[in-house]
């Protein structure tokens, strides 16, 4: 959010945290990748090389989590997955097919 407005009060009210909570939660990542993530000019701020590379990390793992989240619901839901049916060769009759043509309509609703 920081990255997105380039202010930390701002971002802090949209976060619904503290602005001083949430300049220790930047301090602290910056400390753990090892570089500053903002250059911060008096009340002005702008992302650095390093913070652009992790803003678009941190949005690649953000877009992975939804992807996830979505292939589990339409896992859980039916939506996806694989039906595979075996008989014998001559042993398909009008009763298969049907309820095939029927599973494949209930599938599909």
């Amino acid at each position: 959010m920081v990255s997105k407005e380039l202010h930390f009060t701002k971002a802090a009210e949209k976060l619904g945290i503290s602005q001083p909570t949430l300049s220790h939660q930047i301090k602290m990542l910056e400390q753990d990748v090892g570089y500053a993530l903002f250059n911060r000019i008096g009340k002005k701020i702008e992302l650095t090389k390093v913070g652009a590379i992790v803003q678009q990390e941190a949005l690649n793992i953000q877009n992975s989590l939804q992807s996830i989240s979505s292939q589990i619901k339409a896992l859980t839901k039916v939506e996806i997955g694989e039906l595979k049916i075996a008989v014998l060769p001559g042993e398909i009759t009008d009763l298969v097919a049907t309820c095939a043509l029927n599973l494949t309509n209930y599938i599909r609703t």
